[in-house]
């Protein structure tokens, strides 16, 4: 290596031998359903990728309104994404650093949606489902007395980052709307 300047080039400094290190490949770290929340500010759920186990996909128990951002969380920074898809509403992504977040709108209630990136980086092209069942707390894919049970149990609660999941309209706390709300859809199974 030298260095040159207004008085000339420097003496050449002795070899150094480097080895370059190849980064670690691009893979999924997570996925969850992530949803702003009054006073808690934004709250995730896991969503469940393996779709092996009899198709079984984790839920959105809470008021779908302004819509729900599906984030994907890879464990090196994302550079591209060449498209994103879903099976239900309208979508719309963008990625920071090690995420790619997809916004859906216009999905109405007691929905399956499936939300699949292509070309992350030029090579991934991962896809994560979730069920959009206002109501169901218990993850169980319908809505039944359980789900009443546990969020009657929880009225009067200030929602907090253990509780956010019963606070169904997304209102700040659990109260007999959220009652209502999950009374109102009891029947009701994902499709």
């Amino acid at each position: 290596m030298t260095a040159t300047n207004a008085i000339g080039t420097s003496t050449p400094s002795g070899s150094l031998m480097v080895t370059p290190v190849p980064g670690a490949a691009l893979a999924l770290a997570a996925v969850f359903s992530r949803k702003n929340h009054p006073g808690l500010g934004d709250q995730d759920i896991p969503i469940d990728t393996n779709q092996s186990i009899g198709q079984l996909v984790s839920v959105e128990p809470r008021m779908i309104g302004a819509g729900h951002r599906i984030v994907f969380r890879f464990n090196n920074t994302v550079t591209s994404v060449a498209m994103s898809a879903s099976t239900v509403g309208n979508v719309s992504h963008a990625f920071t650093g090690n995420e790619v977040t997809v916004t859906l709108t216009g999905v109405p209630d007691n929905q399956r949606a499936t939300v699949s990136l292509g070309g992350v980086n030029g090579a991934l092209n991962p896809s994560a489902s979730i069920g959009f069942l206002v109501g169901d707390v218990s993850n169980s894919r319908s809505v039944v007395a359980n789900d009443v049970a546990a969020v009657k149990a929880r009225n009067g609660q200030t929602a907090n980052a253990g509780n956010f999941r019963f606070d169904l309209n997304v209102s700040g706390g659990i109260n007999n709307l959220d009652v209502s709300a999950v009374k109102a859809r009891s029947g009701m199974v994902l499709p």
